[in-house]
């Protein structure tokens, strides 16, 4: 079953360059592509819905043993759970049957969370590595073909070439989001990486024009930059760090061409969004399922919700999104030292921004597979550092030529 859990979470990986390839290929037509309806047919897209709940089912059954966690963990999961539980039944009856379709399907990187820690080991993440470099190279590859040959839905640039290429992706954002994550591999993975990776990640975030995405990269850049010995005082260097390269975006943004875009549309809309739903929600959710990208595309929200925090008000309250910052505010505070750490939860943080990454695949269920390896409690069972196993080899060959010359048998 193990096995079988860790196969199919590979062939979800793999799934990537044709979950939206429908969606991309109308950025070759004449006609204008649409954000706000599925061009893929719908048994397409539960295709990979279908994959994750079969290694949620499958990673269950690989073991008799329940997950292990903390106190402090429970005591969440069951705070968060009672919310989910709570606003599902209070939106029956209040939204369609669909929509709250659309709700358990924005749960499903939450459920994987807690199952796939059965599965994980080093060859397991080893391979889901080396796939996700794959996928990188073709979707980089693909952005560069853009450049020259795709439609000029998103503008042109000097030569006439396509601005903001999103590669394997519809939406250029997800596109950078998905790049920023392999940048985060490059430069915090425990394996040693080139700095061709690097290059190469930051080369394509650059061509989607993300703002988002460009921010992130060169706060990640930041934080690796920090020598070790200024670790204790790691986050005043990230608030000083954020602070100054979010300013230093905005002032060389029209650079870009998308300085007053960015502010008006990227910054003021979304936090126009938030605002309303806050100002809107309960303690508890009536509409769960309602702040979902697939509620909008379906045709029951008429507008983009867009970012995580006002997706977690809209479906669950503003008392869930209280519980959730609580306990990312716990988890910085207890891995302030840990930049790995740090930069992982505050990638997603920032992206939470400007995207729903609950169902920004595949970084949603990527997400749940990085959360159980960096924050499990186990981890020596699912990691070991490139620099041990370098260093436990020396250490045993050294301690066979100390036998073979001093003829020391212990």
């Amino acid at each position: 079953m193990r096995k079988i859990a860790q196969l199919c979470f590979l062939c979800l990986i793999y799934f990537v360059p044709f979950a939206s390839i429908f969606e991309v290929a109308t950025l070759f037509s004449a006609s204008r592509p649409s954000l706000v309806s599925i061009a893929s047919p719908l048994w397409w897209k539960l295709l990979k819905d279908g994959l994750v709940l079969i290694v949620i089912l499958l990673s269950l059954a690989s073991s008799g043993k329940p997950v292990t966690m903390s106190i402090a963990s429970w005591f969440a999961t069951l705070g968060i759970g009672i919310s989910i539980v709570i606003s599902i039944l209070a939106s029956i009856g209040q939204v369609e049957l669909l929509v709250l379709f659309a709700g358990l399907r924005w749960l499903l990187p939450l459920a994987l969370l807690w199952s796939i820690a059965l599965i994980v080991d080093d060859d397991f993440l080893a391979s889901v590595y080396h796939a996700l470099t794959i996928i990188f190279m073709l979707h980089f590859a693909f952005q560069v073909v853009q450049l020259f040959t795709m439609s000029h839905f998103y503008g042109l640039q000097l030569g006439g070439l396509a601005a903001r290429t999103p590669g394997l992706f519809l939406v250029p954002n997800s596109a950078a989001f998905f790049s920023t994550f392999f940048l985060f591999l490059a430069l915090y993975g425990e394996e040693r990486q080139k700095t061709f990776s690097v290059v190469m990640a930051l080369a394509s975030v650059f061509l989607t024009q993300s703002g988002t995405g460009i921010v992130i990269c060169v706060i990640l850049i930041y934080l690796k930059a920090v020598p070790k010995k200024f670790t204790p005082v790691l986050p005043w260097f990230l608030f000083s760090g954020c602070v100054g390269v979010i300013l230093m975006f905005f002032a060389f943004s029209p650079a870009l061409g998308r300085g007053s875009d960015y502010i008006a549309v990227s910054g003021g809309t979304r936090l126009r969004i938030f605002l309303d739903a806050l100002a809107r929600s309960n303690f508890l959710s009536y509409t769960f399922g309602a702040g979902t990208n697939s509620s909008q595309l379906l045709g029951f929200t008429e507008f983009a919700v867009d970012s995580i925090y006002a997706s977690i008000v809209i479906n669950l309250g503003w008392g869930a999104l209280l519980i959730i910052l609580i306990i990312a505010a716990i988890t910085i505070f207890k891995n302030r030292k840990r930049k790995r750490n740090t930069a992982f939860m505050l990638m997603y943080g920032l992206f939470g921004a400007t995207t729903i990454f609950l169902e920004a695949f595949p970084m949603n269920y990527l997400f749940s597979l990085m959360a159980v390896v960096y924050f499990g409690r186990k981890k020596s069972r699912f990691e070991i550092k490139f620099v041990e196993r370098r260093q436990a080899a020396r250490m045993a060959i050294f301690s066979k030529q100390a036998n073979k010359d001093y003829k020391w048998n212990p």
